[in-house]
């Protein structure tokens, strides 16, 4: 748990474990696959970015004095926003991750960006110390994964509240564009795809994702769904699978972010389709403090 500053943020980002420092310690479960994915990531499709959506951001943020972004990665929103002007903030959970983004940045963007799970609250900064938040490439429900007390008491959305001016806007990413149907929660394990990636150590690596739904009520959300994800790591020749990541992450739809919204202080003031941002369509729900 961070010490709530009455600092800058500036001040307040210093004093957290810098990006440069090495350290191997992973802050939450869905950070510890960046561990190796971290080697070819910029090269894969997850880390591709298109004009569409640093447009999106960056008329959404007009305006802003300081804006928050929660899992920043290599970069690949924060370096386009930082380039426009924008006067971000980040944080990530994963070392290997933001080691590559430290390489990227120019030195007055390095005291910017720390290593800190988006679960670890309170943040170390004031209250209203931002004006938006944003969670990009789908990234809110995987922060919660494995996360049961921060699902059911809602604490990443009250951390938000807390952090926001007035006006304040949370900006959420979500590749879940409807509820999972009834007849996708068997839970029963299956394979939802396959991507090749071409890694710097092993050129011929697979990635194999298998997804497997459950029911998980919550006082909030007595029809949440869950979903727990494998994902494998396999050399293509050898069929040898060199590494295995597990978890369990809730499946929220348009609907049950209007709940959670509510719930800590927000409105879902509306939910823009955004089916260019990434390899698969998603939507952008906007928060606004009530």
């Amino acid at each position: 748990m961070h010490k709530v500053n009455h600092k800058s943020v500036e001040t307040c980002w210093k004093e957290i474990t810098p990006i440069g420092k090495k350290t191997d310690k992973i802050l939450d479960p869905a950070a510890a696959i960046y561990e190796h994915a971290s080697k070819f990531y910029d090269r894969s499709m997850y880390g591709q970015i298109t004009i569409e959506e640093i447009n999106f951001y960056y008329q959404a943020l007009a305006g802003c004095n300081t804006v928050l972004e929660i899992g920043s990665g290599t970069g690949r929103l924060s370096l386009p926003l930082l380039k426009k002007g924008i006067s971000l903030y980040g944080i990530d959970a994963s070392p290997a991750m933001l080691r590559v983004l430290v390489t990227k940045l120019l030195d007055r963007h390095k005291n910017r960006f720390i290593l800190s799970s988006a679960l670890d609250t309170p943040y170390p900064a004031e209250d209203g110390s931002f004006d938006a938040i944003i969670i990009p490439f789908s990234s809110f429900s995987s922060i919660h994964g494995d996360a049961w007390d921060a699902i059911e008491n809602n604490s990443v959305l009250k951390e938000f509240h807390r952090l926001l001016s007035s006006q304040g806007r949370v900006l959420i990413n979500n590749r879940q564009l409807e509820s999972v149907p009834k007849s996708k929660v068997t839970g029963d394990r299956y394979l939802l795809e396959t991507r090749p990636h071409f890694n710097g150590d092993r050129e011929n690596i697979q990635e194999n994702v298998y997804y497997c739904y459950n029911f998980s009520p919550s006082h909030l959300l007595p029809n949440q769904v869950i979903c727990t994800r494998e994902i494998q790591f396999m050399e293509i020749e050898s069929r040898r699978v060199v590494e295995t990541h597990e978890y369990s992450v809730p499946c929220w739809s348009p609907e049950d972010y209007a709940l959670l919204a509510s719930d800590a202080g927000f409105i879902l003031e509306k939910s823009i389709p955004t089916p260019q941002f990434h390899y698969m369509p998603t939507v952008t729900h906007i928060l606004r403090k009530a």
